[in-house]
């Protein structure tokens, strides 16, 4: 019995069906919270969570870089083989693979635009890195994890996060028009390879999302890879052919223009949504909560009177934070620290903190602008605490200082510049 070798087109074709397979229902089952576009991923999980639980497990949050999320790529892997397949055999005489194929290099390049644009001006208006906060600050470096030493450290320069988010933006643009779409991919390549990398060298723990994007630049230039060679490494002109369908009705055209047109309006209102509603188009500028910042314990007090020992590191406090997220933050001599979810009662001035045992600790405060010293007092355990410390002037830490040097010399000890 002799095997019929498979052809390249065919094998070109069934690689089509399997891939666009598992890009479509990788799109389709991920939640991503957008602003005004539907969650498509929120009404599917259902489903992928059901399909999960048959292959033993798998049955958490699809969080990117999770046990769940692995597992669920890899059931996304075996449907569309299984997919795949059968649409490569049911379009045996490729009367729908050439039609498909067009429609769907047009959805995955606005998906990806979508996403570059979303990411490119969450760094454009430092949302994405924003500044440290004030206990990030004061973490020796060595205690630090890698992930929150790079963001730390892409926060401190407004000016390279817009040149990073221009570096998404611009080929976004690029991805919505057939002209530059080529180009917009090949620089979208780039940029999410060197994201990737990031996220592999710093466990930044997007890893497989950052792969997934760069996956899908690759799909985009796929069909001009022939082109490519033959201009940049031949030196040969290349006419590919065309693989769309037929556009010669006017009313097509039309019609096709006035979608478009939908799609990228669409596109913009959603990444630019957040911001023009918060009026937050640079997030080094936003205004903190009250309280916001770094305190340096100057006086400490325990009642004497008490024989037991709930007071605990506290008796050795050296600085106190707020979070803008809504956390108070111990810090002690050791520099090890404590975070607390905390509610600052404005009208009580009373500050709630919430223990991760389910207990609170209440400290009763006043805050002096003219000398800058935050009074609290409370009780921690049967404890009573009495604390007063001084808020420091983030600003004039060295990495908020925003200076830059031209020359070597600027950087000498005892410089009057420095």
């Amino acid at each position: 019995m002799s095997i019929v070798p498979i052809g390249l087109k065919a094998i070109r074709v069934l690689g089509f069906w399997l891939t666009s397979w598992f890009v479509f229902l990788f799109i389709i089952s991920l939640q991503f919270p957008y602003h005004v576009l539907p969650d498509i991923g929120k009404f599917t999980s259902v489903l992928f969570e059901i399909l999960r639980g048959w292959l033993g497990g798998g049955t958490g949050d699809l969080v990117s870089d999770s046990r769940a999320m692995y597992l669920h790529t890899f059931l996304l892997i075996l449907i569309s083989i299984m997919g795949g397949t059968v649409s490569f055999y049911l379009d045996k005489d490729g009367r729908h693979y050439t039609r498909i194929k067009y429609w769907f290099h047009i959805a995955i390049a606005w998906y990806l635009s979508l996403q570059l644009f979303k990411y490119g001006f969450d760094k454009l208006f430092k949302h994405q890195f924003y500044l440290p906060e004030p206990n990030t600050l004061f973490t020796p470096l060595g205690y630090l994890s890698r992930d929150i030493l790079y963001w730390s450290t892409i926060g401190a320069s407004y000016s390279y996060n817009v040149f990073m988010g221009l570096l998404e933006i611009i080929p976004a643009c690029f991805l919505l028009f057939k002209r530059t779409r080529l180009f917009g991919a090949l620089i979208a390549m780039a940029v999410m390879l060197n994201v990737l990398m990031i996220n592999l060298g710093f466990d930044i723990s997007v890893k497989l999302y950052s792969a997934f994007l760069l996956l899908l630049s690759g799909i985009i230039i796929a069909p001009d890879i022939k082109r490519l060679y033959s201009v940049l490494v031949a030196d040969k002109a290349y006419e590919p052919k065309a693989v769309k369908p037929s556009i010669d009705s006017p009313r097509w055209i039309i019609i096709s223009a006035i979608a478009k047109s939908l799609v990228i309006g669409l596109i913009l209102f959603e990444c630019l949504y957040i911001y023009v509603i918060t009026g937050n188009f640079n997030d080094d500028r936003a205004a903190r909560p009250y309280l916001h910042g770094a305190y340096d314990v100057t006086f400490l007090k325990r009642n004497k009177a008490t024989h037991t020992s709930s007071i605990g590191d506290w008796s050795r406090l050296k600085r106190i934070f707020i979070h803008r997220r809504g956390y108070f933050i111990t810090q002690y001599e050791n520099d090890a620290m404590q975070d607390y979810k905390l509610i600052n009662d404005l009208e009580m001035g009373r500050l709630n903190l919430e223990q991760y045992n389910g207990s609170n600790i209440v400290f009763d405060y006043r805050y002096s602008e003219k000398d800058s010293l935050l009074r609290l007092k409370g009780l921690v355990g049967t404890d009573s605490i009495e604390i007063v410390a001084k808020q420091v002037d983030l600003k004039k830490l060295p990495l908020m200082q925003g200076e830059f040097h031209w020359t070597v010399q600027e950087y000498e000890p005892g410089n009057p510049s420095q």
